[in-house]
């Protein structure tokens, strides 16, 4: 008995012993907290730094031999005495008292270090520059790593920025520019050749920001539902579902959605946007934090995010499309790339000019053999017009008329960029698809017909967009999608023919938005989506049937249809978004074949009363 009594103690005790051992090196870590060196971080300028502070220390044993020790011995280019330049330079390049100004078409393919002014504005490559002063890239300038100033470095049109762009003080990069990551403590993004130098900032600019402790959870809008009297909204916002901010709201808050974000024109939030999805920014928004999506941002014109004397950060996996005069205050960075203002106005130029300017930059563009003054575009082959520059009619005036070879299958984006005197455009059997923006704008296109076009599937989204001139549309049984905003703008559109006879399941949002001639449109018997305002601003549209395969509809999608007289629904089991009735008059007759359906129009129409 005695030795099964000991036996159980020393069982027990060895059960026991390592917790006992574990709480005890608990306590004692306890005392003292981990140690971690937080000021370790990398400068957004870490590229240009390293290279002079390697530069600085290399010249301090430079024996004017024309090589220095760097990471290895490189060979030096003083460019102060230098007055040819080979056309492909292989040296490290300083420029010490004297501007650095070199002839155009020369290809450096080490780094550029320039104690003064400089100006590269010639069609160049070049793998890096650091200046201590002002740096000026010309237009066209390939950049194969990085660029940066201590002064403000300037960008011109249709030049590449490689893997970082950045200053101390300013960065003012044009249209057409592609980069990766930008910093500097204001950004000027998309602006124009008059105004290159950007507006001055000065602390006064700054705005006092008071972000509000409150939460509101999974909303879809900002609007005048959940703001006060002056259109604010005093809280941040935590949603499951897309968040859309509508035109001249304010967030006091942060924005947060497990899907994407859209910021309409004018509307302004204090905080952060985190998203999963796009993000979105209209005209004008202000965003006062950082931005952060998994997917892209695209914002248009006049964007301003951060304030002056901050640094925020706009960060996106996918791509970064930034629209013309935007300011950004600290860093961009996207890991897929960035661009800025890619459907830019070209100045209008004579003849000479143009061909000019496209011998300077031959190579990096397609082919121009057909001027821009023309007024009647007609292409010899198919090979001809998929080899053209997408640039050579982009905000065209003269062109009037433009004749679409067979064989061609997609019609690039924004190929006819408001092109505003076009009224005639003559399509292909062979076409497939239309890009979008392709002809956005083109505001005196009066009819468009797709009757031979057995084989198209696609208008991309905005493709017509602010066509005001576009009374008549006929579409092919074989479309298959039709994007957002497609005819978004075009107050003229009367009739849009055999809509109903496509292959559509979708209409996505602003497809027919503020288009204010619509009167009547059969919708397609394979449609399951209404997308988001819709039909927003179609004041004239007296009825629509809403087919029995549609089981969502978007909110503000009859917004502002004013002369809507009835309303018809032919599905059972219909998902209606909140704000789906939105704007709708109160005259106006739902009807529904289904219980189901019925019932959830009395509740919402009631809930919206």
């Amino acid at each position: 008995m005695t030795i099964i009594v000991i036996a159980i103690i020393i069982f027990l005790l060895m059960l026991l012993f390592p917790l006992v051992m574990s709480m005890g090196s608990v306590k004692r870590k306890q005392s003292k907290a981990l140690d971690i060196n937080e000021s370790r971080y990398r400068d957004p300028r870490y590229f240009a730094l390293s290279f002079k502070e390697l530069m600085e220390k290399s010249l301090q044993s430079y024996d004017g031999s024309g090589t220095i020790l760097m990471s290895k011995r490189e060979r030096l280019l003083e460019a102060d005495t230098q007055e040819d330049y080979p056309s492909v330079c292989q040296s490290v390049v300083y420029a010490r008292e004297k501007e650095f100004h070199p002839p155009a078409g020369i290809t450096f393919e080490k780094e550029i270090y320039a104690c003064q002014d400089a100006y590269l504005d010639g069609c160049f490559t070049l793998r890096a520059i650091y200046g201590e002063k002002d740096v000026v890239l010309g237009e066209g300038t390939q950049v194969l790593r990085w660029a940066d100033a201590e002064g403000t470095l300037s960008v011109y049109d249709h030049s590449t920025l490689g893997i970082s762009a950045s200053s101390a003080n300013m960065l003012v990069i044009g249209r057409d520019c592609v980069f990766r990551r930008l910093y500097a403590p204001v950004i000027n993004l998309g602006w124009s050749m008059e105004d290159r130098e950007g507006r001055q900032e000065s602390a006064a600019a700054m705005t006092a920001l008071a972000i509000s402790s409150e939460v509101l959870r999974n909303i879809r809008y900002v609007d005048e539902d959940n703001t006060d009297d002056d259109g604010v909204l005093s809280a941040t916002v935590v949603s499951k579902h897309d968040v859309s901010v509508l035109e001249g709201f304010t967030v006091k808050g942060h924005i947060r959605s497990h899907k994407a974000i859209m910021i309409y024109d004018n509307a302004v939030v204090y905080g952060n946007l985190f998203a999963e999805g796009d993000i979105y920014l209209g005209e004008n928004v202000r965003v006062y934090g950082n931005i952060f999506t998994q997917q892209k941002i695209v914002t248009q014109r006049g964007v301003r995010i951060g304030q002056y004397g901050e640094i925020k950060s706009v960060i996106a996996r996918d791509e970064i499309v930034f629209g013309a005069d935007c300011k950004v205050y600290g860093y961009v960075s996207s890991e897929a790339r960035g661009i800025c203002c890619p459907d830019a106005d070209w100045a209008y130029l004579d003849p000479e000019e143009e061909a000019a300017l496209y011998q300077q930059r031959q190579g990096s563009l397609r082919k121009t053999s057909v001027l821009p003054v023309t007024e009647r575009a007609v292409f010899a082959s198919a090979a001809e017009f998929d080899e053209m520059s997408a640039e050579v009619f982009r905000k065209n005036r003269y062109l009037r008329e433009a004749v679409i070879p067979e064989g061609v299958r997609v019609i690039r984006r924004s190929f006819f960029y408001q092109c505003e005197n076009l009224t005639k455009v003559s399509l292909p059997s062979t076409l497939e698809t239309i890009e979008a923006y392709a002809f956005c704008g083109c505001s005196r296109l009066s009819e468009l017909s797709f009757s031979r076009c057995s084989r198209f599937k696609e208008i991309q989204d905005a493709a017509f967009e602010g066509c005001v001139s576009l009374t008549h549309v006929s579409l092919p049984d074989s479309l298959v999608a039709l994007g957002s905003a497609a005819f978004s703008g075009c107050r003229s559109l009367e009739r849009v023919e055999n809509l109903d006879g496509c292959h559509l399941t979708e209409l996505a949002g602003h497809v027919f938005l503020n288009c204010v001639s619509l009167k009547e449109l059969q919708l397609p018997q394979g449609l399951t989506r209404i997308g988001l305002s819709a039909f927003r601003g179609c004041s004239s549209l007296l009825r629509m049937t809403i087919p029995q395969r549609v089981a969502q509809l978007g909110g503000y999608a009859f917004y502002g249809c004013r002369s809507l007289q009835e309303l018809q629904f032919l599905c059972r089991d219909l998902e209606l978004d909140p704000w789906a009735l939105r704007g709708i008059p109160q005259s106006t007759r739902l009807l529904a074949e289904h219980a189901q359906a019925r019932q959830r129009l009395l509740e919402l129409r009631e809930g919206r009363s």
